[in-house]
C-alpha cells in the first residue's frame, strides 16, 4: 500500500504518512507461512527490506508505535525528525471496570491471543511443573486460537500437567473480561526477536489497567515499560525456569499491583498518543 499512497500523494501534490504498525520484514523471517520454496519466492525479505527503506524515504511522516521501532529506522538511515511515536494504547473512554475477582482456592495464571510458536507458551507450560503451592491449586487459562493448540496439548499430556491447564478458544471480549477479572497474573511470553523488539502488545496496557501483575519475556519494548513502570517481572524469553522462579516470587508475594493504572492513567493512554497523531495531519 505505500506505493499506492506514494502515487496518489504525488498526483495530488499531498503530503505522505507511512503507519508502520509492524516491523514487516522481522514478521515474515519468523513467519511459518513463508518457509516454504513457494513462500519465499513470494515474501523475498531482502525486498521487503529495499522496499521499506525506499518509501520510508519518499515519506513525509511516518508512525511507529515504540521507541525502539524508531530507532531501527534510524539506524537505517531514515530521517529521525519525520518518524513519530503513537503507541498501541487504550482508550480510557472505552474501557470498562473488571466485574469478577478471583478465585481463592486457585492461583491463576492468564493468557489471551494468538497461539503460535512465537508465542512462547512452549516454555510456560514445562514451568507448571517446576512451580508448588502451599494453599492453592496452581491453574492456567489460555484464550485465543492458533496454529499451535495441538502442540501444546500434547506438550502439557507428556509433562503431566494437562489438569493444570484449560483452553478455551477464541471469547468475545467481554467474556474475556470476565476470565481476565477472576486470574491472578497475567502473562506475556512471546518469544524475542527482531519483530517483538520492536512492537508493543495492546494486551499490555489492559493489564496494566486493572492492576493486574504482569510476568513477560524480555522482549525489549515489553520489558522497559514494566521495568519504569513496575507493574511486573520479566524473564528470559526461552527459560522455563527463569519463568518458573518469577512465577513463586509473585505467587509468595500477594501484593496488589498498584502502578499498572497510573501509569496507564498518567502516560500510556489513548487520549495522550492521539495528540500525537493528529499533530501529524494538521
Amino acid at each position: 500500500m505505500a506505493k499506492v499512497g506514494y502515487e496518489i500523494a504525488k498526483n495530488i501534490n499531498a503530503g505522505l504518512t507511512l503507519d508502520l504498525h509492524e516491523n514487516w520484514p522481522a514478521y515474515l523471517r519468523m513467519a511459518t507461512h513463508v518457509k516454504s520454496l513457494l513462500g519465499r519466492f513470494l515474501s523475498n525479505n531482502n525486498q521487503w527490506i529495499k522496499y521499506e527503506k525506499s518509501f520510508c524515504e519518499k515519506a513525509d511522516n511516518i508512525i511507529v508505535v515504540v521507541d525502539e521501532a524508531k530507532v531501527r529506522l534510524i539506524n537505517i538511515g531514515i530521517d529521525p525528525e519525520k518518524i513519530k511515536v503513537v503507541s498501541n494504547t487504550i482508550n480510557l473512554n472505552n474501557i470498562d471496570s473488571l466485574n469478577t475477582i478471583p478465585d481463592n482456592d486457585y492461583f491463576t495464571l492468564f493468557y489471551a491471543g494468538g497461539i503460535t510458536k512465537h508465542r512462547g507458551l512452549q516454555f510456560i507450560i514445562p514451568a507448571l511443573n517446576k512451580v508448588k503451592l502451599k494453599d492453592k491449586k496452581l491453574r492456567f487459562w489460555v484464550l485465543g486460537t492458533g496454529n499451535y493448540i495441538d502442540n501444546l496439548k500434547q506438550l502439557a499430556r507428556e509433562i503431566g500437567v494437562e489438569e493444570n491447564i484449560e483452553f478455551f478458544g477464541w471469547k468475545p471480549f467481554n467474556e474475556m473480561m470476565k476470565y481476565l477479572g477472576k486470574s491472578d497474573v497475567c502473562i506475556i511470553p512471546h518469544t524475542k526477536s527482531d519483530h517483538t523488539d520492536t512492537t508493543i502488545p495492546h494486551k499490555l496496557f489492559q493489564y496494566m489497567y486493572f492492576n493486574k501483575p504482569i510476568i513477560a519475556s524480555n522482549c525489549d519494548p515489553i520489558e522497559r515499560i514494566i521495568e519504569e513502570t513496575k507493574c511486573g517481572l520479566v524473564y528470559t524469553h526461552d527459560s522455563e525456569n527463569d519463568f518458573a522462579d518469577k512465577l513463586k516470587i509473585l505467587a509468595e508475594n500477594n501484593k496488589v499491583n498498584t502502578t499498572g493504572k497510573k501509569a496507564v492513567a498518567d502516560k500510556y493512554n489513548w487520549e495522550k498518543d492521539s495528540e500525537t497523531l493528529i499533530s501529524i495531519y494538521k
